[in-house]
């Protein structure tokens, strides 16, 4: 769920902001989330020629971990440049596009082949809630406490994974 939150919010609101909070061309706003779709599905490829080597476990753990670096950077020195936000927020996208690419076949394999098809869907559902929750969660977030604070709830959604809630972001 989380991978999801932060992926479609990211997607979904990125050409947005570059056009309503930077005064960013429709053109380029659009080229710049075109931009971070590329390298999602770039890091897809190479996760799916590498996962088997490193082992799921540690790639999913280390890809959560990874993601927050660029997350904290547009939360700590602030939203402020579109190319940073592009440069942070695709290297984020991207290190958690390959646990959303993955997880389907992960969690097929977690289950007994009789349950595969319910755990499957269960996990299906949760990654529809959050890539339904999210985008309008930014929309709230941007209206009411500014950009810098949803790269703040993205991170949260990294790093927050044990069930732990924050007022802002949940």
């Amino acid at each position: 769920m989380c991978g999801y939150m932060i992926n479609n919010g990211l997607v979904t609101w990125l050409p947005t902001l570059y056009k309503s909070v930077f005064g960013l061309p429709i053109q380029t706003a659009l080229a710049y989330g075109w931009t971070t779709s590329a390298f999602g599905v770039l890091a897809s490829i190479v996760c799916a020629l590498s996962i088997d080597k490193v082992g799921r476990k540690a790639w999913y753990a280390t890809a959560f971990l990874l993601a927050i670096v660029p997350l904290v950077t547009l939360t700590v020195l602030g939203a402020t440049n579109p190319l940073r936000i592009v440069v942070c927020a695709t290297a984020a996208y991207a290190i958690l596009q390959t646990i959303t690419f993955s997880l389907y076949l992960y969690s097929s394999e977690l289950y007994p082949t009789r349950l595969r098809a319910i755990g499957t869907g269960l996990g299906s559902v949760w990654l529809r809630a959050g890539s339904a929750v999210r985008p309008i969660l930014v929309g709230f977030i941007v209206g009411n406490f500014g950009i810098r604070y949803v790269f703040y709830c993205f991170r949260a959604d990294c790093s927050d994974r044990g069930g732990r809630n924050n007022a802002l972001c949940h």
